[in-house]
């Protein structure tokens, strides 16, 4: 049985390119000994499972065994934990041409041809893009990127879109609506006319918020009711106070 062992071991050792039947290993002092014979050959199979389990073999000009199996397991736990997992990877967000264009379209509130026009292509284009996944050429997604720009800062400073205030005169005649199909976006006089806009959409705001309020005169008022005279109400206010 030995003998077979033997055999298997010789085999083994051949197939490899380890022909010697001589191993050597380090001894816990430091100093190197040569195993002869069938302990060597031991050694040596040793060596090999141990290769083995880290996925190598060792070669002719290295073919001395490993110091003990310990010290392997050691080193493998130690480079296990001294391993930084990488840190998973974030997709980056990316809007597409349709959601772009619908949200150039919803702020802004262009309808589809005034979103044409400010894109500079004509209707079929638009749907094209809209409808039918085509994708628009390089220098016409330069152009949705700087709408889409605007838009954000429209929406970033203003909870309801532009509305009928796209096609409000400005000062010198012209609207948003032209501002934004002119060949030439000029980022700083839209920045401007939002301000504008917005100061605008405040004060409408302010106009509806008083309006909900009103004096009981002026209620009486509206449904003809004349109110008593200011006499006649401390009159009546000292009757009631009067304890």
């Amino acid at each position: 049985m030995f003998n077979l062992f033997e055999g298997l071991i010789d085999f083994a050792l051949s197939a490899t390119g380890i022909v010697s039947a001589t191993a050597s290993y380090e001894t816990s002092t430091g100093s190197r000994t040569n195993v002869p014979g069938r302990t060597g050959r031991a050694v040596m199979a040793l060596s090999l499972l141990l290769a083995a389990g880290t996925g190598s073999l060792p070669s002719k000009a290295n073919a001395q065994p490993s110091t003990s199996s310990r010290v392997v397991i050691q080193e493998r736990l130690a480079r296990r934990n001294t391993e930084t997992p990488s840190a998973p990877s974030v997709a980056t967000e990316e809007v597409s041409v349709a959601g772009r264009l619908r949200t150039v379209q919803e702020q802004l509130s262009l309808n589809t041809k005034q979103l044409a026009d400010s894109m500079l292509v004509g209707r079929p284009a638009v749907y094209g893009w809209l409808q039918q996944g085509i994708t628009p050429r390089e220098v016409q997604q330069i152009r949705l990127k700087a709408l889409y720009d605007i838009a954000r800062e429209w929406s970033a400073s203003n909870d309801t879109p532009v509305g009928k205030l796209l096609v409000a005169p400005l000062d010198g005649g012209e609207s948003l609506a032209m501002l934004l199909r002119s060949e030439t976006l000029d980022r700083e006089r839209i920045s401007k006319v939002f301000r504008s806009l917005a100061a605008t959409v405040q004060r409408a705001s302010n106009q509806r918020q008083a309006s909900r309020y009103k004096s009981v005169a002026s209620l009486m008022q509206e449904k003809g009711i004349n109110a008593p005279s200011s006499s006649v109400q401390r009159q009546r206010l000292d009757e009631l106070t009067d304890f």
